[in-house]
């Protein structure tokens, strides 16, 4: 039975040449072909490249290496190839063009073609070259199997843990509740691990939650920051610095942002900058300063808006809609509670997502709404009240009023409310009457206006006089409702007998017909 014997496996970093050596014996699973290793490995291994290789030889010239397979925490370093800063490298021979690296399998395979010694044919420069910065904190294993042209295979393996320190930061300037007004500059100062291959990669900045983009208004000049030596763009999309082309650098020695603070409300605000190596690792660091411009803060308010004006009431069920809104942030969720008096006549939640500054909320009008439409002849007004609850801070109310009409309304009022004896001029309380029924219908389709008299004096007089009243009613409605008619019955369709004063002021009225179908 042949034997393949491993000569060393080595794992070499810059940061440290010289280690413990120490040897193992490995068995295959099938207990032959067996192999001895060597290894030097320090631990942890922290930054910088990192070569791993191994050497191999056969003891009998008659049996040659097939193949080297080599996989990382289990799986073969084809698959994740961001774990490498150079290519993979390796050769079944001493000679060049003897192996082929399979991407698939993570495998160098034998191109079969013999080298000058057939007496010791095996891998002379099997490796991987590993950026350690690249690896998450812990322990990985890097395991290589060699497979002869006999089909027999031998594993060896070996663990070590890596240690790789994310970047440093330091706000300069000011500290954590200093007190600021007017033109400040906030700097910051930070690096990479210094024992590492990292570079700086970017550095941003938010104020109060959002990127320094969003709010340019807030500072003095533009903002300036550099990654080295003014080595670095600024994003307006990302509120970051990134390094111009050329060899990142390692350190941020003149980040800053210039602020106005006289723009700000008074009170407490946080700048968070956020550094980011090409590992990628981060650090993020904050300051919190609080303003004194006697600037204060407004006061966010709620709003609420109903649609359509008026609510026509069908038989079947009708629905409406009300949107809630904040003046300042953002709204969670809102309830919306209608009411006729104390009687609720519909209800309705929305919670919307974040960032939201409206929720619109259905509302559907309820059995108890209908029947007090019913009770007040068609025409009844609601009032709205939005309970409005932000993204963050205390719950804000609103209100509207909007009114529930059946599909037609018919209202008459005599002329003793309206107008003096024989007179088609309304009066100062007509005027308030009429405004506020056109406020309660506005937006219906229609209005039309009806006159009727009594039976005193000529047809011809009354009928003018009906005219002209009813024409000074929907001249008071046309404000509310586009289209209006005016018309006059005179003394005719009496509603009670013309032989009593009594029955001649119920005869004297404007009838008012307001249409949504």
């Amino acid at each position: 039975m042949k034997r393949i014997v491993i000569a060393a496996l080595t794992v070499l970093t810059a940061m440290a040449c010289a280690f413990p050596l120490g040897a193992s014996p490995a068995q295959a699973a099938t207990g032959d072909p067996t192999l001895s290793w060597a290894y030097a490995i320090p631990n942890p291994v922290r930054g910088n490249q990192a070569v791993i290789t191994a050497s191999a030889a056969v003891v009998s010239p008659a049996v040659e290496v097939k193949k080297v397979c080599a996989a990382f925490d289990g799986v073969p370093v084809s698959a994740d190839i961001s774990h490498y800063s150079g290519q993979y490298f390796g050769d079944l021979t001493a000679g060049a063009g003897l192996a082929t690296f399979d991407s698939a399998t993570g495998c160098w395979n034998s191109t079969g073609i013999k080298s000058n010694n057939n007496s010791a044919i095996g891998p002379t420069a099997l490796g991987l070259l590993p950026d350690t910065t690249k690896w998450a904190d812990g322990t990985h294993t890097v395991t290589i199997t060699i497979t002869d042209d006999l089909g027999h295979s031998a594993s060896f393996q070996t663990s070590f843990t890596t240690l790789n320190a994310a970047p440093t930061a330091t706000v300069t300037n000011y500290t954590n509740g200093d007190t600021v007004s007017g033109q400040i500059v906030i700097s910051v100062q930070g690096s990479v691990d210094g024992s590492g291959t990292a570079q700086m990669a970017s550095w941003c900045v938010t104020r109060d939650g959002a990127k320094e983009t969003q709010n340019v208004a807030s500072h003095a000049g533009p903002y300036y920051g550099d990654l080295q030596s003014n080595n670095a763009n600024f994003d307006a999309a990302t509120g970051c610095w990134t390094p111009l082309p050329g060899p990142p650098p390692t350190s941020l020695l003149g980040g800053a942002v210039a602020y106005d603070t006289s723009t700000w409300y008074d009170g407490d605000h946080t700048i968070v900058f956020t550094l980011t190596d090409t590992t990628p690792r981060h650090v993020t660091v904050s300051i919190t300063l609080h303003s004194s411009n006697n600037h204060p803060a407004p006061t966010p308010k709620a709003s609420l808006t109903v649609t359509p004006k008026p609510i026509v009431v069908t038989t079947a069920a009708t629905h409406f809609s009300a949107r809630c809104g904040i003046s300042i942030g953002t709204v969670h969720s809102c309830r919306v509670v209608a009411k006729a008096g104390s009687v609720v006549v519909a209800s309705g939640t929305k919670t919307v997502g974040a960032g939201a500054t409206t929720a619109l909320v259905t509302l559907t009008v309820n059995a108890a709404g209908r029947a007090q439409l019913t009770a007040h002849n068609g025409l009844l007004q609601i009032t709205l009240t939005a309970t409005v609850t932000p993204g963050s801070g205390p719950v804000l109310t609103a209100t509207a009023t909007d009114s529930l009409v059946a599909k037609t309304v018919k209202v008459a009022l005599a002329s003793s409310v309206l107008f003096s004896s024989g007179s088609a001029v309304l009066t100062k309380s007509a005027v308030k009457l009429i405004t506020e029924l056109g406020k309660k219908v506005a937006g219906s389709k229609s209005a039309s206006c009806a006159g009727y008299t009594d039976n005193q004096g000529s047809a011809s007089y009354n009928l003018k006089l009906g005219m002209d009243r009813a024409t000074a009613v929907c001249k008071i409605l046309s404000k509310y409702i586009k289209k209006t008619t005016a018309t006059s019955f005179g003394m005719g369709h009496p509603v009670a007998t013309n032989t009593t004063e009594a029955g001649r002021a119920k005869n004297r009225r404007v009838v008012i017909t307001i249409t949504n179908a």
